[in-house]
């Protein structure tokens, strides 16, 4: 068995038990506890069988919930693990991803956007900053759709609702401006330290 922690984070406060009915119709799942925090703040763990790999349709869950309970609402897709109560450990996600505000957020993404936090160091900082100068809000809507699709160019275009060969362009483009490429694992992470740097 596998247990995932999802996290819910209200805007006001909701009546959670109901809001675990809604959830549970969307999941596919052995089994659903619910965990209280606070009134605007609650921890599902959903049990399943298999390791999850059928996403589930999170915006879709975060839309439902909006609409039914009338408050903006985040949630926190936690990993899955072996470990019972694997939410205890994994609730601290909450203050890591405190200031970002997206929808929806995958453990791996807190992880990788709290590292911004650590590459913040002045000597990383002067060394990306003349790189930062150069990136234009075009440049970083490509960074952000590119890193957001997994390196999938075809995922990247459909998010950008541009075609194919528009966002083909704009790589080349900013593989002129910057000589990073972003199609490649270490470009792309480069170039998305680049656009969290801070200061």
């Amino acid at each position: 068995m596998f247990f995932q922690p999802i996290f819910l984070i209200s805007k006001h406060p909701i009546e959670w038990e109901t809001c675990l009915e809604v959830v549970a119709s969307y999941l596919e799942a052995h089994a659903i506890q619910l965990h209280h925090m606070t009134t605007t703040t609650a921890c599902l763990e959903v049990v399943t069988l298999g390791y999850p790999n059928e996403q589930a349709d999170w915006r879709a869950i975060a839309s439902m919930l909006e609409q039914d309970f009338m408050t903006a609402m985040s949630i926190i897709v936690g990993k899955p693990e072996f470990e019972v109560s694997s939410w205890e450990r994994q609730q601290q996600i909450i203050q890591i991803a405190q200031g970002n505000h997206q929808a929806i957020l995958h453990f791996e993404q807190v992880i990788v956007d709290s590292m911004g936090l650590m590459i913040n160091s002045e000597a990383i900082s002067h060394l990306l900053q003349p790189l930062r100068k150069q990136l234009t809000p075009e440049h970083r809507e490509t960074i952000r759709a590119i890193c957001a699709t997994n390196l999938n160019l075809s995922k990247a275009a459909k998010h950008l609702y541009v075609h194919r060969n528009t966002l083909n362009y704009r790589i080349e483009k900013l593989l002129q401006v910057t000589g990073v490429d972003v199609r490649t694992f270490y470009g792309a992470m480069m170039l998305y330290a680049t656009i969290n740097l801070t200061h």
